[in-house]
């Protein structure tokens, strides 16, 4: 029983620690994304999202130029 315990514990910690790391990712993307902004006309930002869908995954694949 104790070692179910700890598997679970490690397993919450690496969950909750990709998802601080995923989450400054993100962050960390939206700041440049803002400071980077061109102010020059005729420059414009594109932004694609695109859904993923395979055998027992799923997700998003998110690609952007400026």
């Amino acid at each position: 029983m104790r070692d179910l315990c700890a598997r679970m514990s490690t397993s919450a910690t690496v969950a909750l620690s990709a998802g601080i790391a995923g989450g400054a990712v993100l962050v960390t993307g939206v700041l440049f994304t803002v400071v980077g902004r061109s102010r020059a006309p005729g420059s414009a930002s594109r932004w694609a999202l695109a859904p993923w869908i395979a055998a027992n995954t799923h997700g998003a694949s998110l690609s952007g130029t400026w």
